[in-house]
């Protein structure tokens, strides 16, 4: 029985001892343009460009989900997924999912008010909103 778990042991020792060889790079993310969803040029399949912040690199990312915005304070949805490098075809994993503003501001003091107020809009403006993705190394 000893033996028996001896070899047991040295057999599955190997698979406990397997080394990990994917490594994951975090990296930063900002629109080289300003994307809104207030003028409607931004649909769900509409393709967006980011840049990699501190280098040249541009990734393309896909808007999966897009809903515009409404009265009764429903805010805009925009999320954006399947994230690659323009040039070298390199994937990126990450979802960017952002919502429009719920005016807070307004509806703490004015209650009745969301009955006719309309929610806000996604926007996000180049350098100033930065984003993390992750690319496999």
């Amino acid at each position: 029985m000893k033996k028996f778990l001896l070899l047991f042991i040295l057999a599955n020792l190997p698979l406990s001892v397997t080394p990990a060889f994917a490594k994951k790079e975090l990296v930063n993310i900002t629109p080289v343009e300003k994307i809104t969803t207030a003028n409607d040029k931004v649909m769900e399949g509409d393709y967006v460009n980011f840049k990699i912040v501190n280098t040249d690199k541009i990734l393309r990312g896909l808007v999966v989900k897009y809903e515009p915005n409404g009265m009764l304070g429903k805010e805009a949805i925009l999320v954006i997924d399947q994230f690659y490098d323009t040039q070298s075809g390199e994937k990126y994993t990450g979802t960017l999912a952002l919502n429009g503003s719920q005016h807070n501001e307004v509806m703490e003091y004015l209650t009745w008010f969301d009955l006719w107020a309309r929610g806000g809009e996604v926007t996000i403006l180049p350098d100033k909103d930065v984003f993390g993705l992750w690319r496999e190394e």
